[in-house]
């Protein structure tokens, strides 16, 4: 089981999204050629350099959601190994700012992602020659 600290941060258009958590994942290798995996995140967000809402002046926003996962591993030889993980992810955010009429707003959105990751990992430390 590994467990660890996460920062992602997205790009968009008119805004940043920022996620800060943790990410626990654990690897079963019960079975000789193929090792399932499972993974939960945690996660606090914010929004920063914009707004989602074209039309909020002063945007502030912060909120959280979590991520979960699962995929297998393929051992490929001693040294190299194969991964597919899929996941599906929730977030929720506060926005508060104000419209450019003057009128305060505070309000909740939510979202949904569903995200498929492909690995190929060269493994150096830990592999002992037997």
């Amino acid at each position: 089981m590994l467990a660890g600290a996460a920062y992602r941060q997205a790009n968009y258009d008119a805004y940043k999204l920022m996620k800060v958590g943790l990410d626990i994942q654990a690897v079963f290798r019960y079975m000789p050629y193929v090792h399932p995996m499972i993974r939960i995140d945690a996660f606090y967000a914010r929004t920063f350099d914009g707004s989602p809402y074209a039309r909020l002046d002063n945007p502030s926003s912060n909120g959280g959601g979590f991520t979960l996962g699962g995929g297998i591993r393929v051992p490929i030889m001693r040294w190299i190994s194969f991964s597919a993980t899929f996941d599906w992810s929730f977030i929720g955010l506060a926005m508060r700012g104000d419209l450019l009429d003057g009128t305060r707003v505070k309000d909740g959105i939510t979202g949904q992602q569903f995200g498929g990751t492909f690995t190929l990992t060269f493994h150096f430390i830990g592999v002992r020659n037997e």
